[in-house]
């Protein structure tokens, strides 16, 4: 009877050391979600601040930009920047020029001009595919993907949309990526000073590679890059670079226009820009996350978005 007590005693302690060790391992587990939750909660706090600083700093570059007349890479906005808010906490900026991108939005928003868009977009990847083999990518069929993308008509409000094809994200908000080419804002103008040459050679199917390149060796210096250039100061004066017209003698001696080119694009180039966008990438101990802002030229806010990874 005594063995039969002891051995019920015994069964009741493992119990009892079981039951413990359960909520040991529970209180543990819930503190180190609280844990994590509140280093997560600081860290996201940290970012916000970088975030919103980065967006002081982009609106200070365009305020020095005055007045907002021609807009080129020589003025201040085209400066990176990189500043620091505390220990171990750090930012990087980069304002571009939205202008100087092709709306893809627009295609999907404003239907009658969804075809010169989709066209626009195709000789846009075909000139990448032709010059920018290096990196590995397949530029056809990215183009493809985002052509499928604008034959929706769920609405375009960002280039974070292009993720639903499953395109990652560092191929659309990388460095190198398509929001060098892309964009989601503006007015659907392509800006002369700024745009990339594959911007350029998106406008017209007469804008070969050698007018791309004289379009290119009239602005001067080195693409994107501050410093002297040299700057289309209204769109007519795209007319200045040799081959956008030709000019020929007729029989009669009178000199007669047999092709101009700024005739086929002029409502779609500008010298100004109707929209930045900041590319801030911040730091925070080894975490590293990305935000983008837009703005019109006044420096209002027209939307902001952050990119996690």
């Amino acid at each position: 009877m005594r063995r039969r007590n002891q051995g019920a005693v015994l069964l009741l302690v493992l119990a009892i050391v079981a039951l413990l060790s359960a909520l040991a391992v529970e209180i543990a587990s819930r503190a180190s979600a609280d844990h994590l939750r509140a280093t997560r909660g600081g860290q996201d706090a940290t970012f916000r601040r970088l975030f919103d600083s980065g967006a002081e700093v982009a609106r200070g570059l365009l305020a020095e930009t005055s007045p907002p007349s021609v807009t080129h890479w020589g003025q201040p906005w085209n400066r990176p920047l990189a500043f620091t808010l505390g220990k171990g906490e750090s930012a990087e900026l980069r304002l571009a020029d939205e202008s100087a991108k092709i709306n893809i939005a627009r295609a999907i928003s404003v239907p009658e001009e969804a075809p010169a868009i989709r066209d626009s977009v195709r000789r846009l990847f075909e000139y990448l595919a032709r010059h920018e083999p290096k990196n590995g990518r397949d530029w056809m069929a990215l183009g493809e993907q985002v052509l499928r993308r604008l034959s929706t008509r769920i609405p375009l409000l960002t280039l974070d949309g292009l993720r639903e094809l499953d395109i990652e994200i560092p191929l659309v908000f990388g460095v190198e990526g398509l929001s060098r080419y892309l964009t989601c804002f503006g007015d659907g103008k392509i800006n002369l000073n700024t745009a990339p040459r594959a911007v350029l050679a998106s406008l017209d199917p007469e804008f070969d590679e050698a007018m791309v390149e004289r379009i290119a060796a009239y602005r001067g210096g080195r693409e994107g890059e501050a410093g002297p250039v040299k700057v289309f100061v209204e769109p007519q004066d795209l007319m200045l670079v040799d081959g956008i017209v030709n000019r020929s003698v007729g029989e009669d001696g009178t000199l007669r226009v047999d092709r101009n080119l700024y005739e086929k694009v002029k409502g779609l180039v500008v010298v100004r820009s109707a929209c930045f966008s900041a590319r801030i990438e911040a730091a925070s101990g080894a975490r590293r996350r990305q935000a983008w802002g837009f703005w019109k030229p006044d420096g209002s806010r027209l939307g902001f978005e952050e990119v996690l990874r």
